[in-house]
């Protein structure tokens, strides 16, 4: 009877897509079940009307990814129906600029890279940001062919993904149709419960949840699942990517699960892993955990990062170690060990003869002096910044990191704010 129903459901959001404004609804039933071999799966999908029609079943056993399945369905309508360039897309549809490269390293590899770091004090403006971009750009996929998308077990969804049907509902776009299935006795995770109870009372003010019933007796194996039981591949480069991307895509209490399965399964599992592949992890663990304004943990994943670092090129690997302890002692409010990391950096970096690694310790020197700009109200006086590092963050393309100097160095004269405005209004 289930099969019915749940079906019924899909019909119905199916058909009033382009008509009405509200098409997003929630299809809860008890226990397990499977969309895969529903009839109406198939025939839509074999549909070549004018609906793009995607579906995605989640396990309760694997991580899900950052903006899972809304990022895949973005680059594959893109692809399809509008081709040329991925980043003029973006800027057509108003993404953040410091955004844009996280997606087209996404769209083009797979796997995400962004230059200029994110600032803790703008966490949660970036993540409104990407979610407000992934929403947009799905609403403007579809203005070229509407889109239809079905979700089961919605409920282990990631924040992200969870966020962006929350700014869809309360956004909405008559040519997008959602139906999400949720088995209602396995839970979520506890870092989705805010957004996710949100979901729950817009739906059901609108009358858009559906009690499908059972779909039979209770499977012993469908249970809410601890994360050192989710399933990651043991390839652990494949799984250090993907913790890497979920990271910057700005998802960081789903990219601290997928760093806490693979820290589990070294220490308690005896899995083995290449060095080179460890000290990647510790360091996108410890970045991660910097972001979630966890400094404790980061200074530890630095140190186990330090007891790996190879005596070749140990000067390369040294100056990211003593980078990543200075940003964590600035945001701890330790400038004066700071100052010491940032300087140990830039001595290791000029050893190493890498430039890259240069201007970060100078620029990690120049924010340890304001404060990381987490404390906004620190700034009494002027901080003299050379001429010299507003060259190299120019050149590197630090325009928000250039933008803060401005407003925070110097007088904030109305040319000066001018300035940093244009600088970073993309």
């Amino acid at each position: 009877m289930i099969e019915k129903y749940y079906s019924g459901v899909i019909e119905q959001i199916y058909n009033r897509i382009g008509k009405e404004t509200r098409n997003i609804v929630m299809a809860n039933y008890s226990n397990d079940f499977s969309i895969e071999n529903l009839e109406v799966i198939r025939r839509y999908q074999s549909n070549e009307d004018n609906v793009f029609f995607a579906y995605s079943e989640f396990s309760y056993n694997t991580l899900i990814g950052a903006y899972e399945p809304f990022l895949d369905i973005i680059c594959n309508m893109h692809r399809r129906f509008i081709g040329g360039s991925f980043d003029d897309f973006q800027k057509e549809c108003g993404v953040y600029y410091l955004h844009r490269q996280v997606l087209n390293s996404y769209y083009e590899t797979g796997e995400c890279f962004r230059e200029e770091t994110v600032l803790l004090n703008e966490v949660a403006y970036e993540q409104r940001r990407m979610t407000m971009a992934i929403a947009d750009m799905l609403k403007k996929l579809s203005e070229v062919k509407p889109l239809m998308i079905v979700i089961n077990r919605f409920q282990m969804a990631s924040k992200s993904s969870i966020e962006t049907i929350k700014y869809l509902i309360d956004n909405p776009c008559a040519n997008i149709g959602i139906v999400l299935g949720v088995n209602a006795i396995v839970k979520g995770t506890d870092s989705t419960v805010e957004v996710w109870d949100r979901i729950v009372e817009s739906l059901e003010d609108r009358s858009a949840i559906y009690y499908i019933g059972s779909a039979g007796p209770l499977k012993n194996n469908v249970k809410t699942t601890n994360d050192d039981e989710l399933y990651i591949t043991m390839n652990f480069e494949q799984s250090i990517q993907e913790a890497s991307n979920i990271m910057e895509f700005l998802d960081f209490e789903q990219a601290r699960r997928g760093c806490r399965i693979i820290e589990h399964k070294l220490k308690f599992e005896d899995a083995w892993i290449d060095e080179k592949s460890l000290r990647r992890f510790y360091m996108v663990y410890a970045r991660t955990s910097v972001l979630l304004g966890e400094m404790s943990k980061a200074i530890e994943l630095t140190n186990e990062y330090k007891a790996l670092i190879p005596e070749n090129d140990s000067e390369h690997y040294l100056s990211l170690y003593y980078f990543m302890k200075g940003t964590c002692y600035m945001y701890q409010g330790k400038l004066e060990k700071a100052g010491n990391s940032a300087k140990s950096a830039y001595d290791y970096a000029v050893l190493a003869e890498d430039d890259t690694l240069i201007f970060k310790a100078e620029l990690l020197s120049v924010m340890i002096k304001m404060s990381g700009w987490y404390n906004i109200f620190f700034c009494v006086q002027d901080i003299p910044v050379s001429d010299e590092i507003i060259e190299k963050l120019i050149k590197h393309g630090y325009r928000n990191h250039l933008a803060h100097i401005y407003i925070y160095a110097y007088d904030n004269s109305r040319d000066v704010v001018k300035q940093s405005f244009m600088m970073n209004h993309y």
